[in-house]
């Protein structure tokens, strides 16, 4: 209890920063962002982006040669036709060399900043800002379009090809068509999303800070179900077989039919808060804690192993090519990569 109540503080002093400085110059406070292509990590924390090695942890290149100290980047990096777009807090999205890091083009907003990681389909970039809009791109870095919620947006966009889905900062949940930018439908979701949501077939499924998970038609915008949890859901469910995986930040990991929204299992108190998506493996999936664990559990609930790390653990860990690799608040590095067994393979930290 006292590990939760520690953490709601932590947290709501977080969300103050963010929005204080969204409109402020208060200096907010990064946490890794990360993803993989092919045999690269590229990670942006505090004042850089970086491309890794995924075998070995050793560093490839570096952006920008010199940093900025008022410049801090949240948002994992996606690689799309050549380059690696990542978007910072201050108020540009980057297009960076996927071979060497060097600039290919920068887009910068008036206000808005960007936290979430953006989304590509085909041609087009969608990048959620806190300016209450929403941007389409072209990989250009040329602007098609701009839709207008009614708040700050943390929440990554997700595309079906013919709509472009956006949950906000705003309680709302909006449908745009992809190609014009004209709102199809939107939903009161009853609390805020700051993480994003999971598309498939007729579905949206998408957790909340009012403590819920949703499960929404992607046609009309109705909710299908409810699901009450412990705790607000931060991080975007993980779907596989027909159930859907995801915690929150109560320690309760759950697993619950897709169709229905009803609980196949739980267990509770597995450590600290959880605020990061789970990472899937062949027999299970991980999940970061607050207080340092990567916890890894199998598909029908049993606990595999637990892994304690120096550190806190906000961001969601990635598998790829049989390693485990989890971004580290406050340790002695930003990145560590494990095996299916939970042994440590390497570690990176920022260089000096």
């Amino acid at each position: 209890m006292k590990s939760r109540i520690v953490f709601t503080l932590i947290m709501s002093l977080i969300l103050a920063a963010l929005l204080t400085s969204c409109s402020g110059s208060m200096t907010a406070t990064s946490w890794p962002g990360y993803s993989v292509f092919e045999d690269k990590i590229f990670l942006s924390y505090q004042t850089g982006v970086f491309a890794i090695n995924l075998n070995n942890g050793n560093l490839v290149w570096q952006y920008p040669e010199k940093a900025e100290s008022r410049r801090n980047y949240y948002a994992s990096p996606q690689v799309a036709d050549g380059q690696v777009i990542v978007g910072d807090y201050l108020n540009t999205l980057h297009s960076l060399n996927l071979e060497n890091g060097t600039e290919k083009w920068i887009y910068d907003t008036v206000n808005g900043r960007f936290i979430s990681g953006v989304a590509v389909v085909k041609d087009t970039i969608l990048a959620s800002a806190s300016d209450n809009y929403l941007y389409a791109f072209d990989l250009s870095g040329d602007v098609r379009w701009k839709f207008q919620t009614k708040a700050a947006n943390w929440a990554k966009p997700a595309s079906d090809g013919v709509a472009a889905y956006l949950p906000s900062m705003d309680h709302h949940l909006y449908a745009v068509d992809l190609k014009s930018g004209a709102e199809l439908w939107q939903t009161d979701l009853g609390g805020a999303v700051v993480g994003g949501l999971e598309l498939n077939g007729e579905r949206l499924y998408v957790g909340t800070l009012s403590n819920e998970l949703l499960a929404v038609d992607k046609k009309d915008g109705k909710v299908v179900w409810r699901f009450a949890a412990d705790g607000a859901v931060w991080a975007i469910p993980i779907l596989k077989e027909g159930v859907l995986y995801f915690a929150d930040t109560a320690s309760t990991i759950y697993a619950l039919d897709a169709e229905a929204g009803t609980v196949r299992w739980r267990i509770s108190e597995v450590g600290g808060p959880i605020v990061g998506s789970a990472g899937m493996m062949e027999k299970g999936l991980v999940f970061p804690t607050e207080d340092g664990k990567l916890v890894a559990v199998d598909f029908n609930g049993q606990r595999l192993w637990e892994k304690q790390i120096n550190g806190k653990l906000y961001s969601s860990p990635v598998v790829a090519e049989g390693r485990i690799i989890t971004g580290v608040n406050d340790g002695d590095a930003v990145l560590k990569a494990f095996d299916f067994n939970g042994s440590e393979l390497w570690s990176f930290a920022l260089p000096k």
